[in-house]
């Protein structure tokens, strides 16, 4: 349990009882609490049928930069994520697709692409 002895917690405060949590999870929030940043993600690792999603989703975001359309729509047939995030970027397809210095008309194929798949086109970069 916690107790006053916070320099921000008032005397009549009393005290406040968390539940059993992970301790990481108790220290993330912490963290965050007293210096208003989150450390960064672990990096991804997938195995097994995880590692085959994240290969073609990892396809579809590369179709989605380069502007190919047609290797787009073939990472989505494959079954893959039209809002599958980019562990290191955080970039979607859409975002990839939509660069500054991308060629436009192939920029405009990939995104009528990804929405024939149902992509979220409201979804914000990180």
């Amino acid at each position: 349990m916690l107790t006053g002895g916070f320099c921000e917690a008032s005397h009549d405060a009393g005290q406040v009882s968390l539940p059993d949590l992970d301790p990481s999870a108790v220290e993330l929030v912490l963290a965050y609490m007293y210096s208003g940043r989150l450390p960064p993600l672990p990096p991804c690792a997938a195995s097994g049928e995880d590692a085959k999603s994240d290969r073609v989703d990892a396809e579809l975001r590369a179709a989605a930069q380069s502007g190919d359309a047609e290797a787009a729509s073939h990472a989505l047939a494959q079954g893959a994520d039209p809002d599958g995030r980019d562990c290191e970027s955080g970039l979607m397809p859409v975002h990839l697709a939509s660069l500054p210095g991308s060629d436009e008309a192939a920029s405009i194929k990939v995104i009528h692409v990804l929405v024939q798949a149902r992509a979220d086109l409201n979804i914000t970069t990180p």
